[in-house]
């Protein structure tokens, strides 16, 4: 599948010609709790993710405790505007004409989209080139970056989110503050299970790599899936 899917295409506006990163030989291995940017944790998922990391250093992996250093704006930025716009600018007009079609929580995000300037959505664009260049500066001397996945143990379907994470007011996306700059940055990451939290739902171990090194991150995964061996079974799963 990866083979299918890798590779340029000149109708694909981020695809490149640049060859894939293979594995480098001996991985200088970075780790953050919380991206170096103050996001709370709850405390039963440190204390997996630490025990992984703890797993792995006495298995012989170089794994340092570092965190890219991330643009001053992005503390005061909520670069959720850019999907508001976008969604916005995707479906604003049908949602004028049913907007019960849509989510309540999606149809929120297209209506504050409708108030984001061209000027704003340029802003948050420049914002985004910076955070592609902290990527590779911190990629420059890292081989790859471990954080958490989510901060907190999944959550009852009938809500949004968490109210609390590690002992603090979550707020509507406090349960997804991890992932979204890998995506803005275009680095290939991916969420290795590795174990439950107390109420017996999975937890997971996020692996970031540099641009265009997919190969790194999926290998690096195996090979902590086979040192970590068979996971229990989540309860709730089990038939």
């Amino acid at each position: 599948m990866f083979t299918t899917l890798a590779g340029h295409h000149g109708g694909y506006p981020l695809a490149s010609p640049a060859p894939l990163i293979e594995e480098a030989p001996a991985l200088r291995i970075a780790w953050s709790p919380d991206l170096g940017l103050g996001h709370p944790l709850d405390a039963e998922v440190r204390a997996c993710l630490e025990g992984v990391i703890a797993r792995l250093r006495d298995a012989g992996w170089q794994v340092a405790d570092a965190a890219p250093a991330w643009p001053a704006q992005l503390a005061d930025t909520n670069l959720m505007a850019l999907q508001h716009a976008g969604l916005y600018e995707l479906f604003g007009e049908r949602h004028r004409h049913d907007p019960q079609c849509f989510d309540p929580a999606i149809a929120a995000q297209i209506e504050a989209g409708a108030d984001i300037s061209g000027a704003a959505v340029v802003r948050l664009q420049l914002l985004r080139e910076r955070i592609v260049a902290t990527m590779a500066e911190f990629f420059e001397t890292h081989d790859l970056l471990l954080c958490p996945t989510v901060p907190c143990e999944p959550w009852p379907l009938e809500q949004l989110g968490p109210a609390h994470i590690g002992g603090l007011p979550a707020g509507p996306r406090g349960h997804a503050v991890f992932t979204p700059l890998f995506n803005h940055a275009g680095t290939p990451a991916l969420s290795l299970p590795c174990g439950l939290g107390t109420r017996g739902l999975p937890l997971g171990l996020q692996l970031v790599g540099p641009r265009f090194a997919d190969l790194r991150v999926l290998e690096a995964a195996s090979r902590i899936e086979a040192l970590l061996g068979p996971l229990p079974a989540c309860p709730l799963l089990t038939p």
